[in-house]
């Protein structure tokens, strides 16, 4: 393998990824205040959609003192369609 050339794609795909993290984020929160939905709640879906579902909610809750409630709320959002395409 070539480390310039995976250096070459690193250096580009990183754009496509602050876009795309940045994104999710802010729709999340626009869909959350839409919806109503608490601020926690919606930034821990918004974080596990965007970044890697059950371990980026377990990363950011103690970030942002979640509750219990809402910490298994966001991860029954963010599992529940796993169920339904398996």
């Amino acid at each position: 393998m070539n480390l310039g050339i995976v250096g070459q794609v690193g250096v580009a795909g990183i754009g496509y990824t602050i876009v795309g993290l940045s994104a999710t984020l802010l729709v999340g929160a626009l869909m959350g205040r839409l919806l109503e939905v608490s601020r926690d709640v919606t930034t821990l879906i918004s974080a596990g959609t965007a970044i890697c579902g059950g371990s980026a909610i377990a990363a950011i809750a103690p970030a942002i003192r979640a509750k219990a409630h809402d910490i298994s709320v966001s991860l029954a959002v963010v599992f529940a369609p796993t169920l339904w395409l398996s």
